[in-house]
């Protein structure tokens, strides 16, 4: 079995996307003074990688406590591409329960592959800051998704993510009340069941 980590590495500074707070972290405790380490950690729930949930948008959406851990766990694949992402890519790919999409440059679902996905996919991932294009103001492929009841996991790391089908884990963080809160997922090979 081989374990992959599609996680970005959290680090202190600005945050990935215009507008959000900064990620801080600072040690408060020390093993040299206090024989034991704690840190004060602030972020706003969109950093590093991290998991969309309907509240995001939708006010009677559910919160990302309320979704059970098994919501983030299924078959997955990723597909590599560029640019917007529509049904006719999506129809190629085999009957999953996760898509998880990679680029070497920008990588976005548009409205048109994200209706195609209503109904068929627990989740949707991406490389990038968005599942929208980073310019959008309409989010399409959010409110399709999220009103769907799919959740979106974004910043993801998918540069080492295996190319065949694989187990996704990737339950966030089970922030109280929020739209969104960070995650760790990872990547299981070989496929453990049928």
């Amino acid at each position: 079995m081989k374990v992959y980590d599609l996680a970005q590495k959290l680090y202190p500074g600005p945050a990935q996307f215009p507008g959000d707070p900064p990620v801080h972290i600072e040690a408060i405790k020390t093993i040299d003074e206090d024989g034991y380490q704690l840190e004060l950690f602030s972020a706003g729930s969109h950093a590093g990688t991290h998991v969309d949930l309907p509240r995001h948008l939708f006010l009677s959406g559910k919160t990302v406590d309320e979704v059970p851990a098994e919501a983030f766990v299924g078959r997955a694949q990723v597909l590599r591409g560029a640019g917007g992402i529509g049904p006719e890519e999506l129809a190629r790919m085999p009957q999953l329960e996760v898509i998880l999409l990679a680029s070497s440059s920008e990588i976005w679902l548009t409205e048109e592959g994200a209706a195609f996905l209503a109904g068929k996919v627990k989740g949707v991932g991406t490389q990038s800051a968005s599942i929208d294009p980073l310019d959008s103001t309409e989010l399409p492929a959010h409110k399709c998704l999220l009103g769907a009841g799919i959740w979106i996991a974004e910043n993801l790391n998918l540069a080492a993510a295996p190319k065949t089908e694989f187990l996704y884990i990737g339950p966030p963080v089970a922030l109280c009340g929020a739209g969104a809160a960070w995650a760790r997922p990872v990547g299981i090979v070989p496929f453990p069941f049928k």
